[in-house]
Order: C-alpha cells, then structure tokens, then sequence
C-alpha cells in the first residue's frame, strides 16, 4: 500500500501544483524573489509529503552550521532521487540546484525547476555549460544559495566517485563559502530496493563553512579532492 500510496503521490501532485504553477510565473514578471520564495515553500511542503509516504525517518545535524547572512554553495554526496527533498527540508530558506539539463524534458519537475531558478548544465556541449557555470557563479554573487553534487550521478552505496573540480569554480570566482554535507539513508529507502519502498533512516549532515582561497596552493589545485574528503568525513553512519 506505501508503494501505490507513493506513486500515486506524483499526478496527484501535477495536478494539484498547475494553480501554483501559473500564479508563480505570474508573480515572477512583477517580483522575482517572491516567486522563488513560493516556489520554494510549496516544493519544501511536497518535500514532507513524499518522504513521509516514502517512510523516511529524518535526522538532521550541523544546521546551526549553515550562514544565514549570505550567499554559500553546499557541496555534498548524491545517493538517490530523495536526496532533494531532504535537503529542502534541512534548509529552509531558498536553494536552487546544478541540474542536468534532462531535468527540463521531465514533466512532473520542469516548471518548479524554472520557477525556483535552477542552473540547468547541458554536459553535452561545453559552451553552454560554460555559460551556465557562469550564470551560477552570477547567482552566488547576487547572494543566492546553490546546490551541487559534483560526482555529477547518483551513486548508491558507501563509496563516491570522485568529485569533479570544475563544480567548485562556483565557490572559487564568486567568493562564497562551500558547506559540505554528508547524506546517509536515502538510497536504502528508495531504489536500492528495485523501488520497493523500505521505510528507514535518512540523515544529512553539514559542515562548518569552508573559504577556499584560505586553502594553501597545493589544497586549492585539489580543491574538489580536499572537500570531497570533509564529506566523507560527515556522511553519517548507518543507523
């Protein structure tokens, strides 16, 4: 019943959220923020649901750690399709995320994607990743909080691919600090299990802000590797 419960959670959701989609494009010819403020709260109530259908228990550690007063860019692992959710749920005050430009084609997400502000990155032509990368790095300045999990795939399980360095350019030319985060749980309940839902423990941790040019030379070359080690270091142990 949880599993038909959860997937019957996604047209319901597309119908219920077409209102909320058209008075947010409305709201965004008039004020901007306003719209990525609705945006945000309506996906971070929809963010509760799921994972209460999905059965996930919610652990969270760190969040005093987050800034309040600027603009940072979190950095952390990518196990499962929940790992959003969480996150929204974690923070509660606007994110936006690095996403593959696929996520555009998705029906059920494209519009909150755009609504919310997402950089979208098209890997397959360098140029318009470039200018992604680019708006991004204009959005951190403009002090607006990003999201990006730089494996660039989700990897189920204990072990990370290794983190690719152009995603902490980001941090590197707009001079916002990186907080890392470590998330445990989310690909137990989801699709480790074939998507046989497995009710369970989720945990996200954060870390204390890091500013990358108080790295020295060699640690700022290796920047992606030094933070992907403070990752691991905050992926909590199974429960």
């Amino acid at each position: 019943m949880r599993r038909v419960g959860f997937f019957l959670f996604f047209p319901l959701y597309f119908l219920l959220s077409m209102p909320y989609l058209a008075y947010g494009r409305l709201l965004g010819w008039k004020d901007r923020q306003a719209r990525i403020r609705l945006a945000y709260g309506f996906t971070r109530l929809t963010s509760r649901l799921l994972l209460g259908m999905a059965g996930a228990k919610l652990h969270f550690q760190g969040v005093e750690n987050i800034p309040r007063d600027r603009a940072v860019l979190f950095v952390g692992n990518h196990r499962s399709m929940l790992d959003i959710p969480l996150l929204m749920m974690a923070v509660d005050f606007p994110i936006a995320f690095i996403a593959k430009q696929e996520m555009d084609k998705v029906l059920l997400m494209r519009g909150w994607v755009h609504l919310l502000d997402c950089v979208l990155l098209d890997r397959k032509d360098p140029r318009k990743a470039l200018k992604s990368i680019l708006y991004g790095i204009d959005k951190l300045k403009a002090g607006e909080s990003l999201v990006v999990f730089p494996e660039g795939t989700r990897t189920p399980g204990d072990r990370m691919l290794p983190f690719k360095q152009g995603s902490l350019q980001l941090a590197e030319k707009s001079g916002v600090p990186v907080v890392p985060f470590g998330i445990q749980g989310t690909e137990a309940v989801l699709e480790q299990n074939g998507w046989n839902l497995k009710p369970g423990d989720v945990s996200i941790r954060f870390g204390t802000p890091l500013d990358l040019s108080n790295l020295g030379p060699e640690e700022q070359k290796r920047s992606a590797a030094y933070v992907q080690n403070l990752v691991e270091a905050l992926i909590p142990p199974p429960a």
